[in-house]
């Protein structure tokens, strides 16, 4: 299970480590970021314990090639309506 996100480039970035129960949101605070953003603008993908299998895409962008590929590497399985067209 992974719990942290994915950006653009197939970079996993880990928020395993961060304190509290949101972790996302301490990883978040600690950089200046905002998840939204992230997550909407840029295309970041979040992954998280809660959903073991499962991820949470909102850009509508569609997903990179290199998520794609690491997503598909680490057992996720690709929402049809997250591919770019």
């Amino acid at each position: 299970m992974h719990c942290g996100y994915l950006d653009r480039h197939g970079r996993f970035i880990d928020c395993s480590y961060e304190h509290g129960a949101f972790k996302h949101e301490s990883y978040c605070r600690q950089f200046g970021e905002n998840e939204d953003y992230l997550m909407e603008f840029l295309g970041w993908v979040k992954l998280t314990t809660c959903l073991p299998n499962e991820y949470l895409f909102t850009s509508p962008r569609g997903l990179s090639n290199k998520q794609i590929e690491w997503l598909t590497e680490n057992g996720y399985e690709i929402q049809k309506e997250d591919y770019s067209f």
